[in-house]
């Protein structure tokens, strides 16, 4: 089943919030292989992109810091 991930999280984990980031990880991690960011969060993601490959590498370090937080836990 896919998980669609908003914006709001994506950002919490990108940006370190104090408060929400590491539940927001959590969560990423949670449906690793589930998820899923629809054109509308990817535009919202792209506002300050001055290219798709920017916003694609704002993707891949989402990923790489979820897939951290995951393999943490399993540790």
């Amino acid at each position: 089943m896919a998980v669609s991930v908003d914006t709001k999280v994506i950002c919490d984990v990108l940006y370190n919030d104090p408060v929400w980031s590491d539940c927001s990880s959590a969560q990423i991690a949670n449906h690793w292989g589930q998820l899923c960011i629809n054109p509308i969060i990817y535009t919202e993601l792209s506002y300050q992109a001055t290219s798709p490959a920017d916003v694609n590498d704002l993707v891949e370090h989402l990923l790489h810091k979820a897939y951290t937080v995951l393999r943490n836990k399993k540790s």
